[in-house]
C-alpha cells in the first residue's frame, strides 16, 4: 500500500513538471469549421485529479517517505542483529583446568 503512495507522488511531481503552462492544439475533425478552444496543461492536470499540485510539495512528501522507510529499515536491522556472548579474560587457574580437560578429552 505504501508503494502505491510513493508512485502517486512520483506521478504527480512528474505530471505537474511536464504539463504546467503547456497549451495543446486540438486537431480539426471532419465537418468542423474551426478548431475548438486549445486545451491547457492545467486542464489536463485537472482531468487526472491533480489540482493545486506542485513539484516542491511532491518532492517534500517523497523525501518524508524516504526518511520513514530508512528509519524502518534501520530499526529492522538493529532488532535482527546477531547477539554474541561477551568474552571474559581467562586467569591462570582456569587456563590449567582447560588444559586438563583437553588432555582428558583427547
Amino acid at each position: 500500500r505504501l508503494m502505491i503512495y510513493v508512485c502517486r507522488w512520483c506521478f504527480e511531481g512528474l505530471a505537474v513538471n511536464e504539463f504546467e503552462g503547456l497549451e495543446f492544439e486540438r486537431p480539426m475533425r471532419p465537418g468542423m469549421r474551426r478548431p475548438g478552444k486549445p486545451l491547457t496543461g492545467d486542464e489536463a492536470l485537472e482531468r487526472v485529479s491533480i489540482v493545486n499540485g506542485s513539484v516542491k510539495r511532491a518532492l517534500l512528501v517523497e523525501l518524508g517517505l524516504l526518511g520513514f522507510f530508512y528509519i524502518q529499515t534501520l530499526g529492522a536491522l538493529l532488532r535482527g542483529a546477531p547477539k554474541f556472548a561477551t568474552m571474559e579474560h581467562i586467569v591462570e587457574a582456569d587456563a590449567r583446568e582447560i588444559e586438563e580437560v583437553k588432555v582428558v578429552v583427547t
